[in-house]
């Protein structure tokens, strides 16, 4: 330190020195390169006690424009100042090319990249619609109090939380059709047949969730059977819409639409004239191993708008049920430039 000598009667003061010269002080005989000069400097933020405002610093240059993060204390920081200084080593190593300002900029930018990794939290999303909530469940009870008795797991609107009493009958759900699902922040997986009067905010019981949509067990006799069953469904329809008909030009359109699907139902290895409840019972009897099952997994809720970053709870939720290949689709898709966030749908 650098002392100022006052003028008689004036407090003596003590002169800080400048930045530049505190950059280049170093240890006798130490590397004095700017990217070892910047090394040395991050591992005393790291470990002296101006880390927490120093850190604190770099977020902020980070994630310019965006609400800090709270209760960020100098606990906090210490247990994670190792993994912020590997991102920070890096970063000035890469900076230094620019020179030695580069090199503080890559080091800064390295260490909060760091920091923010290794505190952040899975983001979590909230029910938009909250004053909707009793009339939607009203509406769902309604809904199932008309249901036939006798109907399978996925056709009877129930709601189901996986456990390993629940592991099978989800299975067989997936089976049958595609689901609805959502993952709160209690890590509990429910999930429910997708059709009816069934919202992903009754389904999460509107509690916060980190994940909500749609699981599709993607097979390829699944597939197969979905093909046959539209095709057959086509042929049945225009083979009524022919009888009676007397117009000629109608009844040759009804016919090339019938030769059409009789066409599809030969390519897929089915005789033309297979049953649709044959084809329908094939679909519904359809077991496929847990272990060679492969899951797509949709982010879509119109009540919680998960956003790109639910997927990687997304899988875990499906890895935790004991599913390993799993595939995720984004309803939206996110790109950065310059700290900003573009989205676009992803249909």
């Amino acid at each position: 330190m650098k002392t100022h000598l006052p003028a008689k009667g004036e407090p003596k003061t003590t002169v800080p020195p400048h930045p530049a010269a505190q950059l280049q002080k170093a240890p006798e005989g130490a590397d004095r390169r700017p990217a070892a000069v910047v090394q040395r400097q991050l591992r005393d933020i790291a470990n002296g006690s101006r880390r927490a405002s120093q850190l604190g610093a770099m977020s902020a240059l980070v994630n310019h424009g965006s609400a800090p993060m709270q209760g960020a204390g100098v606990a906090q920081l210490q247990g994670k100042g190792e993994r912020a200084l590997q991102y920070g080593m890096l970063g000035a190593t890469m900076g230094s090319r620019a020179g030695v300002y580069g090199a503080l900029a890559g080091g800064a930018i390295g260490a909060a990249y760091g920091y923010l990794s290794g505190t952040s939290a899975p983001p979590t999303f909230s029910n938009h619609h909250k004053d909707q909530y009793q009339s939607e469940l009203s509406v769902y009870e309604g809904w199932r109090s008309r249901l036939p008795d006798g109907l399978s797991a996925y056709q009877s609107g129930a709601f189901y939380r996986y456990s390993s009493s629940t592991a099978a009958v989800i299975h067989s759900m997936l089976c049958e059709g595609k689901l609805m699902y959502t993952y709160d922040t209690e890590d509990q997986l429910k999930v429910s047949g997708n059709h009816g009067n069934i919202k992903h905010a009754l389904l999460a019981g509107g509690q916060d969730v980190y994940a909500a949509g749609t699981v599709d067990l993607d097979h390829p006799e699944k597939n197969r059977l979905v093909t046959a069953i539209d095709a057959a469904k086509m042929r049945v329809e225009n083979e009524g819409n022919m009888i009676g008909l007397r117009d000629e030009l109608q009844r040759e359109q009804f016919q090339a639409e019938v030769q059409k699907a009789q066409g599809i139902l030969l390519s897929m290895g089915f005789r033309p004239d297979v049953g649709l409840d044959d084809l329908v019972g094939r679909y519904n009897n359809l077991a496929v191993r847990k272990a060679d099952a492969h899951l797509e997994v949709t982010e879509d809720s119109g009540h919680y708008s998960p956003s790109y970053d639910s997927g990687h709870k997304a899988v875990e939720a499906w890895r935790n049920a004991g599913y390993k290949k799993i595939s995720w689709k984004p309803r939206w898709t996110k790109r950065k430039w310059m700290g900003s966030v573009v989205q676009d749908v992803n249909e």
